[in-house]
């Protein structure tokens, strides 16, 4: 299902097979990385954001430099797997140091709670 995934998204793109008769290995991506990589992060790295623009050079290359076509979309989809790998590890940190301060924070009103209750029993003077 994968690579069907992968022909479906990539003829959908380009509204054409160039890309992977050009290069059938991007039949080995997720449709969901090639998706994210040539439609979101291709386009805010190199065009301002604009998807229809990062579209049309990759198929204006495909004509003129298949080789600088390819290079184009392989960084699209290398870049955006990356940026999606740090955005995961960085959530997944971000999880961790808000459950270690959870934890810290617990700790410290039990301690705090303990604390009160001691210095009830020692009367005004503590």
């Amino acid at each position: 299902p994968q690579i069907v995934e992968a022909a479906t998204y990539l003829l959908s793109y380009q509204n054409s097979t160039a890309l992977v008769e050009m290069d059938p290995s991007l039949l080995t991506y997720w449709a969901d990385d090639l998706q994210h990589g040539l439609e979101e992060y291709l386009p805010n790295m190199m065009f301002r954001g604009n998807q229809t623009l990062a579209a049309q050079m990759i198929q204006t290359q495909i004509a003129l430099s298949p080789t600088m076509a390819l290079q184009i979309v392989r960084m699209g989809i290398a870049g955006g797997m990356e940026e999606r790998q740090v955005s995961r590890a960085l959530g997944n940190a971000g999880s961790a140091s808000g459950k270690a301060a959870e934890g810290v924070v617990g700790e410290m009103g039990r301690s705090y709670k303990e604390w009160k209750r001691v210095k009830g029993g020692k009367g005004s003077l503590g």
